[in-house]
């Protein structure tokens, strides 16, 4: 099968990251997420240094802003491009966030993936969205979420690699309102973007339970897929 690329979006808290990894459990891709890619880069030691990356910083973990298009997008596509020199397929979680990183990425995905582009929409509410980003946790060698449940309310570790699981300093009530409004304002109109430049878009009930949600992908991406 030929290399081909997942796009998962949702607002904060709607699973991106769980479903992304599903897909590339399942279908032998690699899950890019640019949250942890963003993070990996904001928090170098090596980088601190750098005003440009506290400035970004600051915009990613404290005011609920984007971080700055032009540099992200560069970023997802030098990825892009190694991931697919090497002939892997991707699954992703949180990229192009909005229409202006989309005009930078979208050019660089088509050139890459041909027709074999997918998009899923992961459809939360506002409620759900605090719910679940504001018990979160991740682990704090692997970055590894652990979502809330009742079975994994009190687990100290994770479940992957041992280690201690943290929230994350963008995971507050009052930060994650912030997100939830960006989300509204600047990616949902990517939608429409998409739309009409010939990328359709499925919509996934991300409210059911994490294994339901990865069924109703699965099974759209089954089909779609060219053997």
């Amino acid at each position: 099968m030929k290399p081909f690329l997942v796009l998962i979006f949702g607002p904060p808290g709607s699973g991106k990251s769980t479903q992304a990894e599903n897909v590339a459990k399942k279908f032998d891709a690699v899950h890019v997420d640019t949250g942890e890619l963003l993070r990996r880069i904001l928090h170098d030691p090596a980088r601190q240094h750098d005003p440009k990356i506290r400035e970004e910083r600051i915009k990613h973990e404290t005011d609920g802003q984007l971080n700055d298009s032009l540099w992200v997008g560069g970023i997802v596509n030098d990825e892009l491009r190694k991931l697919a020199t090497d002939g892997k397929s991707v699954a992703s979680s949180g990229f192009p966030r909005t229409i202006f990183e989309a005009e930078i990425e979208l050019p660089v995905m088509r050139e890459l993936f041909r027709e074999r582009i997918f998009a899923f929409i992961l459809r939360v509410g506002e409620e759900t969205s605090l719910f679940r980003n504001s018990r979160r946790r991740i682990c704090t060698k692997c970055h590894k979420p652990h979502l809330w449940s009742e079975e994994t309310k009190n687990i100290e570790f994770c479940a992957g690699c041992g280690a201690a699981l943290t929230t994350r300093p963008d995971d507050k009530p009052d930060v994650i309102k912030k997100r939830l409004d960006v989300y509204k304002k600047r990616t949902l109109p990517l939608f429409n973007y998409f739309e009409s430049r010939g990328l359709k878009l499925a919509e996934v009930d991300g409210e059911l339970a994490p294994e339901a949600v990865f069924d109703s992908i699965q099974s759209k991406l089954s089909e779609a897929l060219p053997q």
